[in-house]
């Protein structure tokens, strides 16, 4: 089996055995990561996957949850941010919203 035809064929496997076709659109759109500060020094931002401090990774102070698609990536940012009374944002380095 070729390569291209074993790729379509995982691409259909995923479609039918995901519980809904949202969850396979879900899947294909995974690009945001949540940052929080275990200092509780800034908010509670939202990264895309591609920035560079995602990149980097996590530090002693810091922690990144996901990757998600951008709605959960809202809603566990809120969630985390709940600890903190601080909030949430997009992160100002690689977000225009």
């Amino acid at each position: 089996m070729g390569e291209y035809a074993f790729k379509w064929r995982w691409k259909i496997t995923k479609l039918f055995c995901a519980t809904s076709v949202q969850d396979y659109v879900d899947t294909m759109s995974v690009e945001y990561y949540v940052f929080e500060d275990l200092e509780n020094a800034t908010s509670v931002k939202i990264h895309k996957a591609s920035c560079y401090f995602v990149k980097r990774g996590p530090t002693k102070t810091t922690a990144w949850h996901g990757p998600y698609n951008l709605e959960k990536a809202k809603d566990v940012a809120e969630k985390v941010s709940s600890n903190y009374n601080k909030g949430w944002t997009y992160a100002k380095c690689c977000m225009n919203k």
